[in-house]
């Protein structure tokens, strides 16, 4: 796999407070084979493992945040 890239510190902020939400959400990332996946679920835990981060969706799925392409329609790094 890729080396992680790290994501912007605003896009994890933005990430941390959809998670305290708890809100359903619609995420597209792309997977270690470089395959779209479309996802809908709540954001239930981030943390870190071997220098990179992840969140969890629904408690199953674990995504490394620099494999997201939107959340809600919102692209890292696309905001203030």
């Amino acid at each position: 796999m890729k080396s992680y890239q790290p994501v912007a510190c605003q896009w994890y902020d933005q990430l941390e407070a959809l998670s305290v939400k708890g809100l359903e959400l619609q995420v597209i990332y792309i997977d270690e084979q470089n395959v779209h996946h479309h996802l809908a679920g709540s954001i239930t835990t981030l943390y870190t493992k071997d220098k990179a981060e992840y969140m969890v969706i629904n408690d199953q799925v674990h995504i490394r945040l620099d494999k997201l392409i939107s959340v809600n329609g919102i692209l890292p790094g696309s905001y203030c």
